[in-house]
This record gives structure tokens, sequence and C-alpha cells, in this order.
């Protein structure tokens, strides 16, 4: 059955048809680019969390490393911690007392032995 329209009128109905189909695939296109930019998103954010867990936890293991070596160097895990059973840094400040004493011509007695009279 023809249109009593005429030519013009049907192309017309055509070109709306195509028009409308356009707007259609522009509209799925658009939903479709705001999903996958919204997954992206969302990778990168996940992507993001899990780089700074990964850091945190490389820093907590580099803190622990420098906290179980003790003093600084190659030799830092070898360096002992005490001198004839008195630790190192009463022990330098002894020295220190001892060497001024000596200055003034005092005398100062064996730290191992003023450590232990302590």
């Amino acid at each position: 059955m023809a249109s009593s329209c005429g030519p013009y009128h049907e192309e017309a109905l055509r070109r709306q048809r195509v028009i409308d189909k356009k707007r259609s695939a522009v509209q799925r296109l658009n939903v479709l680019q705001e999903e996958e930019r919204r997954m992206a998103e969302e990778k990168s954010k996940e992507d993001a969390l899990m780089r700074e867990i990964k850091h945190n936890e490389k820093m907590k293991e580099l803190q622990n490393h420098l906290n179980d070596v003790q003093g600084s160097g190659k030799s830092a895990t070898r360096r002992p911690r005490t001198v004839m059973g008195v630790p190192i840094e009463v022990y330098k400040q002894i020295n220190v007392k001892g060497k001024q004493l000596r200055n003034s011509n005092l005398v100062l007695g064996h730290p191992k032995a003023l450590w232990e009279a302590r």
C-alpha cells in the first residue's frame, strides 16, 4: 500500500528515522564511555591504594631493618654495644671525664671499677 503523502514526505520520515537512530547510538556510546571512565577511575584508585600499601610495607621493613642494625657503616652489626660490661655511651663519658681529670693532675679509677661501684 502506497502512502498518499508523496515522495518528499517519505524522504523526510526516512531522514528522521536515520537521525533518531544516530541519536540513540550516540546516547549508547556516551553511556558506555561513562561506564568505562568510571571503571578506569576505580581501577586507578585501587592501584594507588595498592601502591601506598606496598610503600608503607616497604618503609616498615626498612625501619625494622634500621632498628635491628646498631650504629652506621659496614661494621654496624659487629660493633659491640658494651665495653667491659659498661654501656658504650657511659664508657665514653667516663673516658672524657678521665682525660679532664688527668689534664688537671687528678686521677680517675678504672672505668669498670667505677661502673661496678655505682
